[in-house]
């Protein structure tokens, strides 16, 4: 497994800080943003809009933060912890996911 990164950013540490609780051996490449290397032919491989992070894991290549935080809970939280079986409160879990992601955008993180 590897994770595609550009440290600091906020959405490279919720992808590092969900594999660090689950604990699942990976890699990882950071990408230059500076250089644009996010934008390089070998990255849009990766992250088709050409951003960070990416996730790839055996053959499958995840590129949204949301989704590779999905992706790593269902595959490394065996007990179910951080994302419950109930479908009901995977719902509440899901609302709150996109919730951070666009109301924290469009709030604190415009201004």
């Amino acid at each position: 497994m590897k994770l595609y990164d550009a440290p600091p950013l906020g959405n490279y540490h919720k992808a590092w800080m969900m594999l660090s609780l689950l604990g699942p051996d990976y890699d990882k490449a950071s990408i230059v943003l500076s250089k644009t290397e996010q934008k390089s032919a070998d990255h849009l491989v990766h992250h088709p809009l050409g951003k960070v992070p990416a996730l790839e894991d055996g053959d499958v290549t995840v590129w949204e933060t949301q989704a590779i935080l999905v992706l790593l809970v269902s595959k490394y939280d065996s007990a179910n912890k951080l994302l419950p079986a109930d479908l009901e409160v995977q719902a509440h879990v899901t609302e709150w996911l996109f919730f951070v992601t666009k109301e924290m955008w469009d709030g604190p993180a415009v201004a």
